[in-house]
């Protein structure tokens, strides 16, 4: 089970957490620098991640193959939504790109990591335990690795599904980011509003699923309290608090959803 945790835990630090502005616009435009970046990203992390559990030769076969494959799903990916009936401001349809994006990069890894035989023969991990007598707890890993898989998705991957949605939402209204922004908002500060929400959106969840997964529910109301203070010259407008509402539910639904998957794949993992 390690093994396939460490190749999932590699796919959403790729995915979500190194691919850069730029990395997605080089390989939305087919550049094949974009790839070459993304596939260099994926192969270096992965390589690290399971040269802990496998030989060397098995490691860097079952790497290659994972590479491949994720750059040829991304490809692929990317010629559909390059398509006009795609592209021309269509989020509905970049919700289930990204959607099916993502289950058949999980589909792909599961039927490689089960299917195709590698040699788990002694690797660096064994020799470092057997050198100093180290006690390693399994299911301790096990479980640490599940939570930090699902917290990534949550907190990264979850900033990119929120903004679907809400474009989902806005879709009839024509650049709804400057109808929402505060009026003393310069024209083009829009943009910079997305990317600080973006990442105070990642540390909500990530805060969140932490107290959540240990049952400390009272924070929840201090957390809400702490973004309406920060906001709340801006909540006087109507359009920017109906958006901050989406949002922030969106998010804590979001967290909820992780919590309980992270404690179901716990209960299967024991």
């Amino acid at each position: 089970m390690v093994g396939i945790q460490l190749v999932l835990l590699s796919h959403v630090l790729t995915d979500f957490v190194f691919q850069w502005d730029n990395l997605v616009k080089l390989k939305g435009e087919k550049n094949i620098k974009g790839f070459l970046y993304h596939g260099g990203i994926l192969f270096a992390i992965q390589f690290i991640f399971l040269i802990t559990i496998y030989n060397v030769r098995s490691a860097f076969c079952f790497t290659l193959l994972i590479v491949l494959s994720h750059l040829l799903i991304d490809y692929a990916k990317e010629s559909i939504q390059s398509q006009e009936s795609v592209q021309s401001n269509n989020p509905i349809a970049h919700l289930f790109l990204l959607i099916g994006d993502q289950l058949l990069h999980i589909i792909v890894i599961y039927l490689i990591f089960n299917k195709l035989p590698f040699i788990e023969n002694t690797s660096l991990v064994d020799m470092i335990i057997s050198q100093f007598h180290l006690q390693v707890d399994s299911v301790s890993i096990n479980q640490m690795l599940i939570g930090l898989i699902v917290l990534l998705y949550l907190s990264f991957g979850g900033a990119v599904f929120i903004r679907l949605i809400i474009d989902i939402i806005y879709r009839k209204v024509p650049r709804y980011m400057d109808m929402i922004a505060a009026d003393d908002l310069q024209p083009n500060d829009p943009i910079k509003e997305v990317k600080v929400g973006k990442f105070v959106g990642i540390l909500e969840r990530t805060i969140l699923f932490i107290l959540l997964s240990k049952g400390d529910f009272s924070a929840v109301g201090f957390i809400i309290a702490a973004k309406s203070l920060a906001r709340f010259k801006q909540l006087e407008k109507k359009n920017f608090a109906e958006y901050y509402l989406i949002g922030t539910f969106l998010s804590f639904l979001l967290t909820l959803i992780a919590v309980l998957l992270f404690q179901q794949l716990i209960i299967i993992s024991i």
